[in-house]
């Protein structure tokens, strides 16, 4: 061995060399003898172990074995750090195999880690080559990020300093000759001049160097494109550290464009809450974001999102979601830590501390039984309980709860932790997490103690390497918005429907902000919104600006009770006449009023009232808006907006909200929910055009000899308790508060649990008994009535002399509300208490109609929400799949072919089952996202479907969804109904959800089957589901003009053709009735059981020349019949053979016809 050794040693003396030849041909009789000590105790005194050999024998011992064993880490760390040999006759085992023999003997490793490992081990010897090389090559001087470089000193001995370094770095800079060369001298050149390259671009090359020990495609790389990117990339981040970190975990970041560098890296980080060390992250784990072409879009993409979301930290989340990977692996030595190692999935939406969770299923522990149980991946911002500083940490715990978002103190069962501030575990070093020592086994002593948690240098968190979504604010602002809106109408309120003529389609806008356009293609734009914006539930109707003066109503689904508030613009101003131009005479002027006034008609017709409303949008670029507010409540279900236009022949402004529905006795929605105010009117005004009437504020004047008498205007003087504990006023016209008690006054669409209060007032009959009263309670009542005067009001003698209560009251289960301060009104000078108050509780989507009170009270109705508010589904769908507002083309496909294939009604059960649901941890996260159920595989959730399937695949999954249906239609006969659809789809004939609801109960009840045989005759013929119903229908009724319905049921089950052939059934017949009427039809075909007419089924789709033909052989054969019938009855008269015989007493014989 000796011997071997000294060929690779250049600088021992010749004398030295000969010593140990002699040594190393030495007879093995002389040294067989020798014991195991006497062999150790001559190795160390002797020469032919020095000390290289001695302090390398174990690692390269251990390096052999690493290499059996296939650990490409351990290799990679033997060789580089602990200096093990790679050649010679020690990197052989007993048996005498080197490292390659030995990995292909190691069956328990696959080809490709095999052939990884081979590939290591050749580039080792570079590898070490070019490390030793870039560890010694200078800094550049002045250039860290991560430390200063040059020390104070002279300025002439730092000048010399520099100069000398940069003569350096020049002669460095180019690529040597045998770099440019082939074969084993030319590979390590190249790989030591890159990395030499790389690392005298930075103030620390031994970072750039240790980062090639577990990167060797850092040697790959272009030096020429590296030595521009990596400084570029490090002035970025300014830091040296983060960007070699980066580079080292995607070196395709060496070959960006150092100006591409500087001009998005410094938005990036901006969007990442400047922070550095995310923005590395996020271009090593996505690289291209380094390619945008407007690094500004960033922000503008960051802000549209807040916008949607409704505030910024939502935003901000999303980032963190898409840049937090969807797996995480935890890694350690074999055989140790088997509750901690493994892979652990992202819970979608779940945080704490803003920052996202991970948990591994206790169904991947499937071994250890019972005990099995999720661990999860926690961040606890407030440190590890006990320890010197209070630094955030990522805990291993078996202990999460989703309904905690913040944590107060750190977990007292977790089994592991690593401090870190970073967003995801894989970010913290490796070494870096912490475990309880063995003379802690307990855990809670171990936390009050975090000095006994040594870190574990083997174990490390580290991507899962899953997919991860599109980045999100690389799309531009308005693809952003654009596809929230569309999400928002496919899990929303409303849809509009998919037949709208593009003239008048109207565009979703779910969150109006300033500066968006008025009408699209026009130029007015919102200078302000006042609260209509998406947080506040309002989604606007963006209407074309050039709406045609016929257009038709805008039909939408409403899916919830909801609200239509109309907005017109004010009448331009008139243009002043040119100087010298006199004004047109009375009665010529242009008819200007008519246009400012003609759309109050229409609305009038439609329902529509006069709202509260004060708070108005802004607009610039058109005229402002008129302070008349039209609205009108609608149930769910199909409504129908009018769009007539208004002033100048300008559309008007809609919002759609939802809110509870309120309807008249005369089934008008002329209600409007407000807060109960002093001094409020209790009636809302009708729509007056100007003209009609006097105006606000104004008595029109009595006739002649009349007296006027004018109804006192009744204001709510004070609402007393409830106007401060959520109730809302429900407020109508003044006939609305009137109804007989036989009559529903108002009946109420609830959209969530509500409670209904129902307020009676007494109104006094004349005004001197009521004066007195009136006077008193004015006296404590001023504006907004003291709790003393309300009280005093309620329990005056007047209120004592209150009719009773009417009594459906009790029947229909309404309760009394007792309040410390009734509500009073005022009218006329007189103040009005409150006589009685009842209420009753009304769950969401039901009904409630109130009754009339009849002439003697005034009847109002409040209602109070009981149930919080409903959380919003896109929301949550978004905090759990941020990558789905980039996928516009899915989605929008997606919702097309749902609503035409499976109809409106299905596609929304199905769109708001997959918004809602919550899919199990780590189940089948490659079936989840492209599964379609069609192999038996679970079937993965549209949203998942639009991020990361194709077009086909869409296809698929809806295709699954219609099989659904069919298969409930056959009777539960999957496989049969699949093999149906498909034969319609090799025919060409695709039928929707909806065709097979409507034709699979008229063939069944055309053939007379149950639904398990029906799957009999649609596999037989396939073109039966084809055909509409109502042609299923005419096949039907056609027969069963000349057959009994069993019959023809019996008829179509042998003959299925003749269901979907109508027009050759009718004509059929037709040419049939030509020569024989209905009844005589129908006789012959149910008495024969022979001859031509059993033959018609056979015409039926035939020329006009067979069914002729055919009809000439029915006329032989009903001749024959015919004159067989007379000769069977020949002499049946008074004279003839029959008289004879009966005279003669004998019967004549009558010779037999010939043969036909």
């Amino acid at each position: 061995q000796a011997s071997v050794s000294l060929k690779h040693c250049s600088t021992i003396s010749h004398a030295c060399r000969d010593f140990l030849s002699a040594i190393a041909t030495m007879s093995s009789n002389a040294m067989k003898y020798r014991s195991p000590q006497m062999e150790r105790a001559g190795m160390r005194r002797s020469l032919s172990g020095p000390a290289a050999v001695r302090s390398r024998k174990l690692p390269t011992r251990e390096y052999l074995r690493a290499a059996e064993k296939g650990n490409l880490q351990g290799v990679r760390l033997l060789a580089l750090e602990a200096n093990s040999e790679l050649f010679g006759c020690r990197t052989k085992n007993a048996l005498g195999c080197d490292p390659m023999h030995l990995l292909d003997s190691s069956h328990h490793l696959t080809l490709e880690h095999i052939k990884a490992i081979k590939d290591e081990l050749k580039e080792l010897p570079q590898l070490i080559n070019a490390v030793n090389t870039a560890k010694a090559s200078p800094s550049r001087p002045g250039q860290s990020h991560s430390k200063t470089v040059s020390e104070p000193g002279d300025g002439l001995a730092s000048r010399i300093a520099s100069k000398a370094s940069k003569d350096t770095m020049v002669s460095k800079a180019t690529t040597p000759a045998l770099a440019k060369t082939s074969g084993l001298a030319g590979k390590f050149a190249r790989s030591e001049n890159t990395l030499t390259r790389l690392a005298s671009t930075i103030g620390a090359p031994e970072q750039v160097a240790n980062a090639a020990k577990t990167q060797p495609k850092l040697l790959w790389e272009s030096a020429q494109k590296g030595e521009k990117a990596l400084p570029a990339l490090s002035k970025a981040l300014k830091s040296e550290a983060l960007a070699v970190q980066a580079v080292h975990d995607c070196p395709a970041l060496l070959r960006m464009d150092p100006l591409k560098i500087k001009r998005v890296m410094p938005a990036l980080i901006a969007v990442l809450q400047d922070s550095n060390a995310e923005a590395a992250y996020a271009v090593s784990k996505m690289p291209e974001l380094l390619e945008l072409e407007r690094p500004a879009g960033l922000q503008e993409g960051l802000q549209a999102v807040s916008t949607c979301m409704g505030n910024y930290k939502d935003a901000l989340w999303l980032v963190g979601q898409i840049t937090a990977p969807p797996s995480i692996k935890i890694v350690a030595r074999k055989w140790s830590r088997e509750d901690v190692i493994g892979e652990y999935f992202r819970i979608d939406g779940a945080q704490m501390d803003d920052k996202p969770v991970w948990c591994k299923p206790a169904r991947t522990m499937n071994h250890l039984g019972s005990k099995a149980k999720d661990i999860f991946l926690v961040y606890c911002g407030k440190g590890v309980v006990g320890g010197d500083s209070r630094q955030g940490c990522w805990t291993i715990t078996p202990n999460y709860s989703a309904k905690l978002r913040k944590t107060e103190t750190c977990d007292a069962g977790i089994i592991g932790w690593a401090a870190s501030t970073l967003r995801s575990p894989d970010q913290v070093p490796e070494g870096s997490w912490h475990f309880p020592s063995e003379a802690h086994p307990t855990q809670t002593r171990a936390i009050e103690h975090p000095g006994q948690w040594p870190a574990d240098a083997y174990v490390n968190a580290i991507d899962g390497g899953r997919t991860r979504g599109s980045w999100l604010y690389k799309h531009s602002a308005p693809e952003l918005r654009a596809c929230y809106d569309m999400l928002r109408e496919a899990v929303g309120l409303v849809w509009r429907h998919a037949q709208s003529p593009d003239c008048t389609a109207p565009r979703l806008v779910s969150s109006l902000c300033k500066g968006d356009f008025v009408h699209h293609g026009g130029a007015a734009k919102f200078v302000e919104v006042n609260g209509f914006t998406g947080i506040n539930g309002y989604i606007y109707l963006q209407l074309p600006a050039s709406l045609p003066a016929d257009a038709p109503p805008i039909i939408l689904t409403a899916w919830e009770p909801v609200q239509i508030v109309l907005f017109y613009s004010s009448a331009p101003e008139q243009k002043p006449l040119p100087d010298g131009e006199a004004s047109p005479p009375p009665g010529e002027e242009e008819p200007v009023e008519n246009d400012r006034t003609a759309h109050v008609d229409a609305l009038r017709e439609a329902g529509f009232r006069a709202s509260m409303q004060t708070k108005l949008p802004g607009i610039s670029g058109a005229p402002e808006l008129a302070p008349d507010v039209f609205i009108r409540s609608n149930p769910r279900g199909q409504v129908a907006i009018p769009l007539p236009l208004g002033p100048g022949g300008l559309p008007p402004l809609i919002f759609v909200r939802a809110q509870a529905c309120a309807l008249t006795k005369d089934g008008m929605s002329s209600f409007e929910l407000i807060k109960p105010r002093g001094n409020a009117d209790v009636y809302i005004p009708d729509i007056v055009k100007p003209g009609d009437g006097a105006a606000d504020g104004e008595v029109a004047e009595p006739a002649d000899g009349q007296e006027q008498d004018v109804p006192p205007k009744l204001t709510m003087s004070s609402p007393g308790e409830l106007g401060y504990n959520g109730w809302l006023f429900l407020a109508g016209s003044e006939s609305d508060s009137h109804a007989e008690r036989t009559e529903n006054q108002v009946s109420i669409v609830a959209a969530d649990n509500l409670k209904v209060a129902v307020a009676l007032f007494h109104l006094p009959e004349k005004k001197e008994a009521a004066q007195e009263d009136g006077e008193e309670v004015a006296r404590e009542s001023s504006k907004g009535a003291s709790p003393e005067g309300s009280v005093a009001a309620a329990q005056s003698p007047k209120c004592k002399q209150v009719p009773p209560i009417p009594s459906w009251f009790e029947e229909d289960g309404w309760k009394p509300i007792k309040v410390r301060l009734p509500m009073i009104l005022s009218g006329g000078g007189e103040y009005i208490p409150q006589a009685y108050l009842y209420g009753k509780d009304l769950e969401a989507g039901n009904s409630l109609c109130v009754r009339g009170s009849g002439p003697d009270f005034l009847s109002f109705t409040l209602l109070k929400q009981t149930s919080p508010a409903q959380p919003d589904p896109l929301r949550g769908l978004l905090l759990r799949e941020p990558a789905l507002l980039t996928a516009w083309d899915n989605v929008s496909l997606l919702v097309d072919l749902m609503r035409s294939e499976l109809g409106d009604n299905m596609a929304r059960r199905v769109l708001m089952s997959g918004a809602c649901e919550i899919p199990e941890v780590g189940t089948g996260i490659e079936s989840a996202c492209k599964g379609s159920g069609a192999d038996g595989g679970p079937r993965g959730t549209w949203p998942k479907l639009c991020q990361q399937g194709s077009a086909a695949d869409i296809r698929a999954w809806i295709f699954e969804h219609k099989l659904d249906t069919l298969t409930m239609q056959l009777g539960g006969r999957r496989p049969g109904a699949r093999q149906v659809l498909r034969s319609l789809r090799r025919l060409d004939a695709e039928i929707t959800v909806l065709q097979i609801e409507d034709r699979c109960p008229v063939l069944r009840e055309v053939l007379g089957v149950e639904p398990t045989l029906l799957l009999e005759a649609l596999s037989k013929q396939g073109r039966l589901l084809a055909k509409d119903s109502a042609v299923l229908r005419t096949s039907f009724d056609i027969i069963k003009r000349y057959l009994p319905i069993d019959r023809v049921k019996e008829h179509f089950r042998a003959r299925l053709m003749h269901v979907i052939q109508p027009d050759e059934l009718s004509h059929l017949f037709a040419r049939i009735n030509e020569r024989y009427d209905d009844d005589f039809i129908s006789r012959r075909l149910q008495e024969r059981t022979s001859g031509e007419w059993i033959r018609w089924p056979a015409m039926v789709g035939m020329p006009d020349s067979d069914i002729l033909s055919w009809i000439g052989r029915l006329g032989a054969e009903e001749r024959e019949l015919s004159c067989r019938n007379r000769v069977q009855s020949l002499g049946a008269a008074p004279c003839g053979a029959s008289a004879i015989a009966n005279a003669a007493g004998a019967i004549p014989v009558i010779p037999p016809l010939p043969p036909y």
